[in-house]
């Protein structure tokens, strides 16, 4: 996985591009990366996916 295809997931709404990805370490790793540098904002983890918005 890429921040293209993070941004290729996302769906405009409300100004916002909100995606969702399947919730494994690799992702939630690679996420929880994005966010340290202010790329990206984890919205909800649940057990089965990650919601996210880019910034």
């Amino acid at each position: 996985m890429n921040f293209y295809t993070l941004t290729i997931n996302a769906k405009k709404t409300k100004n916002r591009l909100l995606g969702k990805i399947k919730n494994n370490k690799q992702n939630l790793n690679y996420l929880k990366d994005l966010e340290s540098w202010g790329s990206v904002e984890i919205i909800e983890s649940g057990d089965n996916y990650i919601k996210y918005t880019l910034i």
